[in-house]
């Protein structure tokens, strides 16, 4: 019987552990948006040159948003020309969610910037 108990003990302490780790190992989500005035492809443009004056790597567009990345973090620009507003949003490690909201801060003060 101890046996069993022992077994039982050794296998919801390890069940906690798990989902602990699984917890820490959660993405950090963040975003922003703002209003512009640029058409669809100048939106773009800035876009691309907002991370390349910051230097990300792996910018591409993909449909409506240019995509980058900067480190364990991928981070986007959606263009919304006829909404007159575009969004920014990123990605990245659970633990680093500061840094991720101080990425968004910067990419859109960039962004914005005339």
């Amino acid at each position: 019987m101890n046996f069993k108990a022992s077994a039982a003990a050794f296998v919801v302490a390890a069940a906690f552990a798990g989902s602990a780790e699984a917890q820490s190992l959660q993405p950090a989500i963040s975003s922003a948006w703002d209003d512009m005035q640029l058409s669809q492809d100048e939106c773009f443009a800035r876009g691309r040159t907002t991370f390349e004056r910051l230097r990300f790597s792996r910018i591409e567009r993909v449909g409506n948003s240019v995509f980058a990345d900067r480190g364990n973090f991928q981070f986007a620009f959606r263009c919304v020309a006829d909404k007159r507003m575009y969004y920014v949003y990123g990605g990245g490690p659970g633990d680093q969610d500061k840094q991720l909201d101080e990425f968004i801060s910067n990419l859109k003060a960039e962004f914005s910037r005339r």
